[in-house]
C-alpha cells in the first residue's frame, strides 16, 4: 500500500513564519553589492540635489541683495490731489530698499493713509526703479459735520476732506446724524452717496441737498425749491424718468412736495 506526499504549496513556512521565497529574496539582496550600491547612490544623489537647491536660492536671494539691486529711482503718475512726496513717503518704498523686496500689496496697504488715494499699481523695472501709478477717487457730494464747514465725499463714501472754496457739489444730509462718530457715508447713508453719483444731466444741477434717513429713505430738495421724495433706494432710473418728465412738463411752485417713490404712480403736494 503506497502512501502519497502532500504536494508543497508555493508559499510554505518556515517554523518562524515567513514565506521560503521571501527568504531566499532577501539572501540574494545580501548577496547582491551592486543593489544595495545603486540604493545609496540613490539616498545620496537625493540629500546632494536638496543641498543644491539650497545654494542656489540662497545664493540668488544674497546676489538680489547687493546695492546694484537696490532702489534708487522712484516714480509717480496719476496723482492730482495728493503730491508726489506724499505718496512716495506713504509707500515705504525708499533708497536703498532691495527692490526684490518692494512688495505692491503692503505698498497698497500702506495707501489707506491717503484718503484721496483708491489704489495704487506698482511696477518694478529692474534693476532698480520703481513707477508707482495712482487711482485716485472722484468727489461726488458734499457734507457738513459742522456748519459752514463742508466736506467732501468720494464715489465710494470717504471722507475726502475739507471742500474747496467755490465747490458746486449736491449736499448730503444723514438725518439724524450730528457730525460726530461715526462716518455715515461708508454705511447706513452710503445710498444717497449712490444717488448723487447717477443723477441724470436732466436735472443733476437743480439738486441742491440729498436727504437720507436710518430706513434707507431718500429726498431731494432742488433749488427752485422743490422736494422729490425718492422713498426706498430701488427702481431709481424709473424715479428720475419721472422726475425729469415733471421738471419739463408740470407747472410746479416752491414748496411743492412730489412723490415719486412708486414712478407710476407719481402725487403732487402744495406747500
Amino acid at each position: 500500500m503506497s502512501r502519497r506526499r502532500k504536494s508543497s504549496t508555493p508559499a510554505q513556512r518556515s517554523d518562524s513564519g515567513t514565506p521560503r521565497a521571501a527568504r531566499r529574496g532577501s539572501r540574494k539582496d545580501r548577496l547582491n553589492p551592486a543593489g544595495r550600491r545603486l540604493r545609496r547612490l540613490a539616498l545620496l544623489g537625493g540629500v546632494i540635489a536638496t543641498v543644491v537647491v539650497v545654494v542656489v536660492v540662497s545664493a540668488g536671494s544674497w546676489f538680489l541683495h547687493l546695492s546694484f539691486f537696490r532702489v534708487s529711482a522712484i516714480s509717480v503718475h496719476g496723482n492730482t490731489h495728493e503730491s508726489s512726496a506724499q505718496i512716495v513717503a506713504a509707500s515705504g518704498v525708499t533708497n536703498h530698499v532691495a527692490l526684490i523686496d518692494v512688495s505692491g500689496v503692503i505698498v497698497t496697504r500702506r495707501m489707506a493713509a491717503l484718503p484721496w488715494i483708491a489704489r495704487v499699481e506698482v511696477t518694478k523695472q529692474w534693476p532698480h526703479s520703481v513707477t508707482l501709478t495712482v487711482h485716485e477717487r472722484q468727489a461726488t457730494a458734499v457734507t457738513y459735520p459742522s456748519p459752514g464747514k463742508p466736506v467732501l465725499v468720494g464715489r465710494d463714501g470717504f471722507n475726502l476732506g475739507p471742500a474747496p472754496l467755490g465747490t458746486d457739489l449736491p449736499a448730503l444730509v444723514a438725518t439724524g446724524w450730528s457730525g460726530n462718530g461715526t462716518w455715515p457715508f461708508v454705511t447706513w447713508a452710503y445710498d444717497s452717496v449712490r444717488v448723487s453719483h447717477s443723477l441724470p444731466l436732466a436735472f443733476s444741477q437743480q439738486v441742491r441737498e440729498i436727504l437720507v434717513t436710518r430706513s434707507h429713505d431718500l429726498t431731494l430738495v432742488m433749488t427752485t425749491p422743490v422736494t422729490f421724495h425718492l422713498g426706498q433706494p430701488t427702481q431709481l432710473t424709473e424715479k428720475y424718468i419721472a422726475i425729469a418728465s415733471i421738471i419739463a412738463r408740470a407747472p410746479l411752485r416752491a414748496g411743492d412736495v412730489v412723490d415719486v417713490s412708486v414712478p407710476s404712480s407719481v402725487t403732487v403736494q402744495g406747500p
